[in-house]
C-alpha cells in the first residue's frame, strides 16, 4: 500500500489559503500562516484615524463614531483570527500522508 497526500489536510490547506486571500481583500494582513495580526484596526484609532482624520471632520461625535468603527473592525478581526487558528489547529493534527487504502485516504467519500 502506498502513502498518498491526506485529502482532508489538503482541503484544509486550500481553505486556509482561501481565507487568507479573502482577508487580504478586506485589507487585513496576516503573518506567514495567514493569521491576521491584532493591530489590524490601528489606523482607525481616535484621534487621527481614518474616521476622524484632520482632513475630514473633528468633534466628540467623530471620536465616538471612530471608536465604534474601531470596535467593530476589532470584533471582525477576532472572528477571522479564531477561524484561521482553528484551521491551523486542524491541519497540525492531521498527518501529511495516509495509506491509500485507509478510510482517511478516501475522504470525503468513505
Amino acid at each position: 500500500m502506498a502513502d498518498v497526500d491526506n485529502p482532508r489536510r489538503v482541503a484544509l490547506v486550500k481553505l486556509r489559503e482561501c481565507v487568507a486571500q479573502e482577508l487580504q481583500g478586506l485589507g487585513m494582513q496576516g503573518d506567514e500562516s495567514g493569521i491576521p495580526e491584532s493591530g489590524v484596526a490601528k489606523d482607525a484609532s481616535a484621534s487621527g484615524g481614518y474616521i476622524n482624520a484632520k482632513d475630514t471632520w473633528r468633534s466628540t461625535l467623530a471620536d465616538s463614531m471612530n471608536d465604534e468603527v474601531r470596535s467593530r473592525v476589532a470584533a471582525a478581526t477576532s472572528v477571522f483570527v479564531d477561524l484561521t487558528e482553528s484551521i491551523e489547529t486542524q491541519i497540525a493534527a492531521l498527518p501529511e500522508k495516509v495509506d491509500s487504502e485507509s478510510d482517511e485516504a478516501k475522504w470525503p467519500n468513505r
